[in-house]
């Protein structure tokens, strides 16, 4: 999970190494005025690839 650090002027995101490899950087960072606003997530809940069909099928 990425660790956010608020700094006066912008919003730094700090990626992990595995988001680090698909994204090709370690962090980034966004101006505040071009953050509108933000909530907390729990997390996807679901597969992020492949297919599964209950009961039948489960590939990825």
């Amino acid at each position: 999970m990425p660790r956010l650090e608020l700094t006066d002027s912008e919003l730094v995101v700090h990626l992990t190494a595995w988001e680090s490899i698909w994204s090709l950087r370690r962090s980034f960072r966004v101006p505040l005025a071009h953050v509108r606003g933000a909530t907390e997530d729990n997390g996807f809940g679901g597969r992020a690839l492949g297919v599964k069909l209950q009961e039948v099928i489960s590939v990825g």
